[in-house]
């Protein structure tokens, strides 16, 4: 296991070169939703794998990473992982690293998972995107004018009313019928 670890730390520049020209000739792209994410990843991988500590999960840190609004969401970061996989195996092969099958799965195991925490973290975001902008008082109508502000003085509440305007309601209530108040003599 530590020779994996070794093995991935040595290469972690060659495992986004190769990723880098992955995402240019498969998705026509520069930029990628996991540039920061990929490296520190990796890092923290092989550190795992050289202390034997892969059940601490110490790459979850890694996934705060990945760009909030990745292009072409969850599916976009689906094929970006993809292209990232492809490009981690094909560069130990490359280099002639032997992986034993179990350390390959566990590496795979542990891209399943940062996947899956970066396309839960995705859709939490769209969620709360989407209840941020639609909002239940948006549809009730155009918002009052605003009070005009005086120069020299700043923003002042509109006045208070002197007497009552046509169409205003009062603020007492109405007097009883004459029925009632008879009753109560």
């Amino acid at each position: 296991m530590a020779s994996v670890g070794i093995a991935l730390e040595e290469n972690v520049p060659d495992f986004l070169r190769a990723f880098q020209v992955h995402l240019r000739r498969e998705l026509g792209r520069e930029r990628s939703a996991l540039e920061r994410f990929a490296p520190l990843f990796f890092i923290e991988l092989a550190r795992a794998f050289r202390r034997n500590r892969l059940a601490d999960r110490p790459w979850s840190r890694a996934t705060l990473l990945i760009a909030a609004r990745p292009e072409g969401g969850a599916p976009g970061l689906i094929r970006e992982f993809s292209l990232l996989r492809q490009a981690l195996w094909e560069t130990m092969a490359y280099r002639q690293h032997a992986v034993a099958i179990q350390d390959r799965r566990a590496i795979d195991r542990a891209m399943d998972e940062a996947l899956a925490e970066a396309v839960e973290r995705n859709g939490r975001l769209e969620i709360l995107t989407a209840r941020a902008t639609h909002s239940p008082f948006s549809e009730i109508g155009p918002r009052p004018a605003a009070v005009e502000s005086l120069p020299g003085r700043g923003r002042l509440p509109p006045p208070l009313p002197t007497t009552l305007q046509k169409n205003e309601v009062r603020r007492t209530p109405p007097p009883l019928p004459t029925s009632m108040n008879s009753e109560k003599r």
